[in-house]
């Protein structure tokens, strides 16, 4: 094992390969943060807006999961920076309107993004099948992308969490989750320009 310039051991690759498997098999564990009507929770605990947290844009995941009686018994999930695709609603199955509970299309899209806190270091999960939420996460994915596409590798992404009112003619202001971009983890490090590192090819997100 090496050590950097601070004195810190750096994880042989294996090891971190299979740490990441781990953490991927072990997701479910992370608490789950959800945003409601302008407020940010954590099961039933209220986070303040402006905490800040690092954000993990590749490993932004979406899809769809299949509800019933409350709870969600099939998913069709994947990574975005993977090249997965939603499946078509006629492939889900379950297309008998008549059997919907409550008239409810029991499939729902979803989207979910791991965030570690600032301050406790906590692994969360920003989960939201709501407009305002995948919007959120697009603009900060967006972002992230186009600084890889510009040759920066500036690191994940310092956010704070926050709301604003988005216009909406037919409903009024709708609230909608805000991650406003504070700095990034290594704000220093360049890349080569993207066409040269992905050989000409656009970069897969």
């Amino acid at each position: 094992m090496t050590n950097d310039k601070n004195g810190n051991g750096n994880v042989p690759a294996n090891l971190s390969n299979a740490a990441a498997h781990l953490l991927k098999a072990t997701a479910r564990s992370n608490p789950l943060m959800r945003y409601k009507k302008g407020k940010f929770f954590i099961g039933d605990d209220e986070i303040p807006l402006g905490r800040e947290y690092f954000a993990f844009p590749r490993e932004w995941t979406r899809g769809v999961v299949r509800w019933e009686n409350g709870q969600i018994v099939e998913e069709r999930l994947g990574k975005v920076a993977d090249g997965f695709q939603i499946p078509d609603r006629n492939e889900l199955g379950h297309t008998d309107e008549s059997a919907w509970e409550d008239g409810k299309d029991p499939w729902a899209r979803q989207n979910l993004l791991p965030l570690e806190d600032r301050e406790t270091g906590e692994v969360i999960i920003f989960v939201s099948s709501s407009l305002g939420g995948k919007l959120a996460i697009e603009k900060l994915v967006n972002r992230y992308a186009r600084e890889i596409g510009a040759g920066r590798d500036l690191g994940n992404p310092i956010i704070r969490i926050g709301t604003y009112d988005r216009p909406n003619e037919e409903y009024g202001p709708i609230p909608t989750p805000r991650f406003e971009i504070l700095g990034w983890e290594n704000p220093e490090a360049p890349l080569p320009p993207i066409k040269d590192a992905l050989g000409g090819e656009e970069i897969p997100f």
